[in-house]
């Protein structure tokens, strides 16, 4: 949702894997905190992993420019 205690309720509830629309916010800020990575895109939406061993063999994917959403 945006709101500044998203970490601490992914932590809680020990989230690793996020779908979230490609335009939110929220989606920008998890990519800045770098706990977690883009391994997916498109239009629509973006699927992000906590960079944790279980997902290490998955690639990452960099986030399309022109989808960004400006500060």
């Amino acid at each position: 949702n945006g709101k500044p205690d998203w970490f601490v309720t992914l932590e809680r509830y020990q989230i690793d894997i996020v779908l979230s629309e490609t335009d939110a916010h929220f989606r920008q800020s998890m990519l800045q905190r770098k706990e977690f990575r883009l391994v997916y895109e498109d239009r629509e939406f973006s699927v992000l992993v906590r960079d944790i061993e279980r997902f290490r063999a998955l690639p990452s994917v960099e986030p399309s420019l022109d989808r960004a959403v400006p500060d």
